[in-house]
């Protein structure tokens, strides 16, 4: 896994054919990351992990703030978007690639309730 990847295109793809899976974090929900969010969205979702990086890598408006785990559904919500993909159909994916990078057993079916989140972790990102 590549954690916290915000190269070019290139890079991402060559990254993935030796195998690597490209970790996506906060990074993803500030504008000015145009790069990463541009490369991301143009990758296979096979090729994607979320990952918190916490308490580092704020999420954008969190500036300042320290990271959880609990703000992944932004992250999740902000890359579903930037790709046309349906969060839950995402998370999905994301959930079958941790699981096939890291060897776990197979998880629960899972379904995106980001009610349990935070207060203001529903944000909207626009791409």
């Amino acid at each position: 896994m590549i954690h916290g990847f915000s190269g070019s295109l290139k890079e991402a793809e060559a990254f993935w054919a030796l195998g690597f899976c490209l970790g996506v974090g906060g990074v993803i929900t500030h504008a000015r990351a145009a790069k990463s969010r541009q490369t991301l969205a143009a990758m296979p979702a096979e090729a994607l992990l979320l990952e918190t990086d916490a308490p580092s890598m704020p999420l954008a408006g969190r500036q300042g703030a320290v990271n959880e785990p609990a703000y992944l559904p932004e992250v999740l919500h902000c890359l579903a978007s930037l790709r046309g993909d349906e969060p839950d159909d995402l998370a999905r994916q994301l959930n079958a690639n941790a699981v096939r990078l890291f060897r776990l057993p197979p998880l629960p079916e899972i379904g995106l309730d980001t009610n349990d989140a935070p207060a203001g972790s529903r944000k909207s990102f626009s791409p």
